[in-house]
Order: C-alpha cells, then structure tokens, then sequence
C-alpha cells in the first residue's frame, strides 16, 4: 500500500497557515470541475504529515490538527453540500428606516436561523465591531429573538430588536471592543425565536485606522452619509450552484 506525506512549509516559527485570497480564488464551479482528476490521483492509504520550514529543516515542536465543518472566508459561512442555501436568505423593504447615518443599509437584510461572519483584521490590534440591526419585518416585540457571539463571547443574549429599538423601522446600533487574537473576528448569529437578522457590521480599528463596512442582504454602495459599504456577496462567485448529493459534495471536498 502506498503512503502518502503532506508536506507543509512554515513561513513562521509559530503558524502553518492556508489562507484564500480572493485574487486567486478559484471558484465553486472550477472546483467541483476539477475534483475527479483529484479522485483519480488520490486514493485510500496510509498519510502522514512532514513540516519543515522554510529552511527546509524539520519541524520536531507540537503539532495539531483541526477539521471543521463550517469554511469562514471573509462573508458567510456555508458548507460545499448545502451551498448557496446555507448563505442564510435576504430581505429588503421600501419602507423608511430611522437611523442617525446611513440609513439605507436598514433596509435589507441577511436572516436565518444561524448566520456566520469572519471579518479579517490584523493580529494584536484592537477593533470597535458595531452590529447594525433594526426590525423591518415583524410588527410586534417577541417575534424575532437571537444570540450573538463575538470570537466565542456571548454578546447579544435573547435580543428583540424591536423591543429594544422601540418600534418596527427604527434603526439600533450595538458596539464592542475587541482585541483580535487571530487574522479574523467571528461573529455568530443563532436564532431562539424565528431567525436572526443582521443589516450591517462595521470593524473599526482603533487609532482611526482601516474601517470595514458590510451591507448585509444588500449591495455595495455608498450612502448618504458618505460611507462606503462593501457587499458580504461580492466574495462569492455569482454564477455559484448548489451541489445536490453527498457524493458531489465528497468530490468538491476532495
């Protein structure tokens, strides 16, 4: 039986990382296209794992490995199997929303049962995360209530936004500082009562460095207050398509 060695070259003493760019991100339909000359090349046997730097020497320190469920690109999390389903869905309306600034980006929204972000940062600094919320949908307190985790933490606990705004179109902010241990801040959304709802995220690093807006459920664009806001789908591939079986999903996985 043939074995098979995964090379891994640290680019650091401390991290051997993967990291997508979107410049060189290969799409969904590419991916899958592709994943039979992956079968064919690859089969069962006995693996292992060799890390050397990037000296070419051998990494002899602790190692781990971790396999997760859920990819956390810049955007929505979402598994090869459900595809585009499992972005979570949108909504928008015509009607006005009250806000203080921008207050188009209350008017559509990313909602589901769980709904997941990671917004990329630098390691070390410290950012002020804003969640933009408002109720647009329901007219009546106690008809939407989530949880929201920040990097694990829980920060929002059984949340009404419409309790809590004061009304039905009325446009509420919640912020927290967070020090990013990591290349990414995760921001969880779980539904309890109906489905969570998100309009916008902003990551505003501290020292009046870069900001990161996110118009959730609704196009980039720039406001009328002047800011500019990126589309969480426009880091996807448009053209993108579900994969329907389980044994499509082990290709595309492969």
């Amino acid at each position: 039986m043939r074995k098979f060695v995964l090379t891994i070259t640290l680019l650091s003493l401390y991290n051997a990382v993967l990291i997508p760019t979107l410049a060189t991100a290969q799409s969904y339909a590419g991916w899958y296209a592709g994943a039979q000359q992956r079968i064919d090349t690859l089969r069962k046997g006995d693996f292992g794992i060799r890390i050397i730097d990037k000296e070419g020497q051998p990494y002899t320190g602790e190692v781990a490995v971790r396999l997760k469920k859920h990819a956390f690109p810049f955007g929505i999390a979402f598994d090869f199997y459900e595809g585009i389903s499992a972005m979570g869905k949108t909504y928008s309306t015509s009607e006005a929303v009250s806000a203080h600034a921008d207050h188009e980006i209350y008017q559509t929204e990313r909602w589901d049962k769980y709904l997941a972000y990671a917004i990329p940062v630098q390691a070390g600094m410290t950012y002020t995360v804003t969640l933009k919320l408002a109720e647009i949908y329901h007219s009546s307190a106690n008809s939407r209530i989530f949880d929201a985790r920040v990097d694990g933490t829980l920060f929002l606990d059984n949340y009404d936004i419409l309790a809590e705004a004061g009304g039905k179109n009325k446009a509420i902010d919640t912020s927290l500082q967070v020090t990013a241990d990591k290349s990414f801040i995760g921001i969880e959304f779980t539904a309890t009562v109906d489905n969570a709802a998100i309009k916008g995220i902003v990551g505003d690093e501290a020292g009046g460095g870069n900001v990161i807006r996110i118009n959730c459920g609704g196009p980039a664009m720039t406001t009328g207050s002047g800011n500019l806001y990126v589309s969480e789908e426009g880091y996807f591939d448009q053209d993108i398509s579900t994969v329907a079986t389980k044994e499509q999903w082990m290709k595309a996985a492969m």
